[in-house]
């Protein structure tokens, strides 16, 4: 029994879970499914897969990394406007792209601690790392 998830595009670049979806990044879209529909191909009877964020500007999408924060936010690495980006993945409809900070040259970024109050989020640079505090949703910059 195979599990199909992305047939709709020919490379997915960023993966991530929630409680009850599945969000990947392919081309300049982000694409959620939920969990417990895994076993069907996007385009099955002309079902497509649910594109969940815009950016406010309408300008297109490169999101290299995304990062579930446990809650209701993903946040995401967005190359084209080099900055870090979050979306509330409650529900799989439309979304806009929130800029919480500027992050030129970052490609990845991951959860290093998990609270109900607090997290870190850590985004990396060519090697080089930049530090971000979460509280409450609000960024900011530790160095």
């Amino acid at each position: 029994y195979n599990w199909v998830l992305a047939n709709n595009v020919d490379a997915v670049r960023s993966l991530s879970l929630t409680a009850a979806d599945i969000y990947y990044s392919a081309g300049d879209s982000v694409y959620g499914v939920p969990k417990r529909k895994t076993n069907q191909m996007c385009g099955d009877a002309g079902e497509a897969c649910a594109e969940v964020v815009h950016r406010e500007d309408g300008a297109a999408l490169r999101v290299s990394s995304m990062v579930w924060d446990g809650a209701g936010t993903i946040f995401a690495v967005e190359q084209e406007s080099g900055s870090i980006q979050r979306f509330a993945c409650g529900s799989l409809s439309t979304h806009l792209m929130e800029k919480v900070c500027d992050a030129p040259g970052a490609h990845s970024i991951a959860l290093l601690a998990h609270s109900s109050t607090s997290s870190a989020l850590m985004a990396a640079k060519g090697g080089a790392l930049a530090c971000f505090c979460v509280v409450l949703s609000i960024v900011l910059p530790m160095f």
